[in-house]
């Protein structure tokens, strides 16, 4: 599936990240609207990324919270 082309059809912005790096990049951008990240990753390691992004976007929750 291109999300990037689902989400243009929607008029949702989108960016496409495959590191941790690119994505605390991408959540540290201001947001206009509605947006999707997209996070391409390798199956090898995908559990300890998975645990890296959850902990990347609770940190970013909670400080547009603060």
């Amino acid at each position: 599936m291109d999300i990037a082309a689902l989400a243009a059809a929607y008029g949702v912005g989108h960016c496409s990240v495959s590191t941790t790096a690119g994505l605390a990049e991408a959540l540290a951008a201001p947001l206009t609207g509605r947006s999707i990240i997209e996070v391409r990753t390798d199956r090898v390691g995908l559990r300890a990324l998975h645990a890296r992004i959850k902990a990347a976007v609770a940190a970013a929750v909670s400080a547009v919270g603060a």
